[in-house]
């Protein structure tokens, strides 16, 4: 009876020591994890990152992150968005160059991290990498930490009922901490795709009575972050609407700039040069512009281009592409437009330009005229060549008087 007495209390004993060691490794090892998972994405969400197609810059931000949040990283960037020699690479993986010191052989795992993601001793964050709402590729931060034994030791050697209490009430809300990570995974998710409307799910969550007080903290530094980002993230598009407007348009007349009609220009005649398609050229000139400077001054110089700016949006149809070529220079492409049609269309606007004014200081008005060169495509071997050609048409036209429109003709030059 003592025999099975001392027995069953040695198994007892063992038994407490066994859930006792497991809860406390459950303990310390969730502890550890749960600091770096909130270390990490309290460092990241508490910065703004600008990203650009500059391969240093995108280094720059990735090793910042890393000192920030003491980890390492592997960086897979495209290729097609990327102007880096394939020496430079670590590896090269499909379409991405990958940067990083790492057995190859796990290539594969690595760039199906999605997000956050868990090993026993590793925690995997997956961060995309936009550019003007392009994806250029993602960057895989790895955390390691390796167990404490001495700490392991230490603890179990000073813990008592009191601790085992405090273990068992974690083991308990356990369920609590995964249902909130997982959350915070879901909508971590959600702004990785760019949308910030889950924000609002996150702040009503605060209202809830049950929400454990460390994870309500981190909650609340999230939100703070992430409303930071989204203010950002609407400057930035602000300033990219505005970038984009200054480069695809003149400034002073609102017109395509000369390089981006080239390149539509261009595109367009292929698809004549394809298709057997016609298409015409108009080259404009304000005549006497300088004398029109020299008299009342830049202002209303500019204000003369800013005029006939809007008398050949009013002419023209929205496939047309006009552009301010130089100066007081203006070329129009007329997709789908033979000649005939492109000296009408020219005519249009000459007549329009002629009943034109612009209203000086004390009630006065200022009347211009232009001189229009027209050259259509026949078989040329280059936009350049009919360009070329309405710009002689053009110098006829002023030869002839000003104000009137002529058609390029063999035999024509300056």
């Amino acid at each position: 009876m003592f025999f099975l007495r001392k027995r069953f209390l040695f198994t007892l004993f063992i038994t407490f020591v066994l859930i006792f060691s497991l809860g406390l490794y459950v303990y310390i090892d969730f502890r550890n994890e749960k600091a770096k998972f909130a270390k990490f994405w309290n460092n990241v969400l508490n910065k703004t990152y600008v990203l650009s197609k500059d391969r240093k810059n995108i280094f720059k931000v990735i090793k910042s992150l890393e000192y920030v949040c003491n980890c390492k990283s592997i960086i897979f960037l495209k290729k097609k968005f990327m102007n880096i020699p394939p020496n430079k690479a670590d590896f090269i993986y499909g379409e991405y160059y990958v940067f990083g010191k790492v057995n190859p052989n796990i290539l594969d795992e690595l760039y199906k991290v999605n997000t956050y993601e868990l090993d026993k001793f590793k925690v995997f964050i997956s961060l995309p990498l936009y550019y003007e709402d392009k994806n250029l590729g993602k960057a895989i931060f790895i955390l390691e930490y390796v167990p404490n034994v001495s700490e392991y030791i230490f603890l179990f050697l000073l813990v008592s009922f009191p601790f085992l209490l405090i273990t068992f009430s974690f083991i308990k809300n356990e369920k609590n901490y995964l249902r909130e990570f997982n959350f915070l995974r879901y909508i971590f998710e959600r702004i990785g795709e760019g949308n910030f409307n889950y924000i609002d799910l996150l702040r009503k969550s605060l209202r809830e009575k049950k929400d454990i007080p460390e994870i309500k903290k981190l909650k609340i530094s999230i939100i703070k972050s992430l409303e930071e980002m989204e203010r950002k993230f609407l400057q930035m598009s602000k300033e990219k609407d505005f970038y984009e407007k200054m480069a695809f348009y003149d400034a002073l007349t609102g017109l395509y700039t000369r390089a981006i009609f080239s390149e539509l220009a261009e595109r367009k005649f292929r698809e004549a040069e394809r298709y057997g398609e016609a298409f015409s050229i108009l080259l404009l000139d304000i005549d006497d512009f300088k004398k029109i400077n020299d008299t009342y001054g830049h202002e209303v110089g500019d204000k003369v281009l800013k005029k006939l700016a809007e008398v050949i949006l009013s002419n023209i149809r929205r496939a047309d592409i006009p552009a301010r070529w130089g100066g007081e220079e203006f070329l129009i492409f007329l997709p789908k437009t033979n000649l005939s049609s492109a000296v009408k269309v020219a005519e249009k606007i000459r007549k329009a330009v002629e009943n034109a004014f612009v209203e000086l200081a004390g009630g006065k008005k200022l009347k211009f005229t232009v001189s229009i060169g027209v050259s259509s495509y026949r078989g040329q071997k280059s936009l350049a060549e009919i360009i070329k050609e309405a710009d002689v048409a053009l110098y006829e036209a002023k030869r002839k008087g000003k104000n009137r429109v002529e058609v390029y003709k063999k035999g024509l030059s300056f």
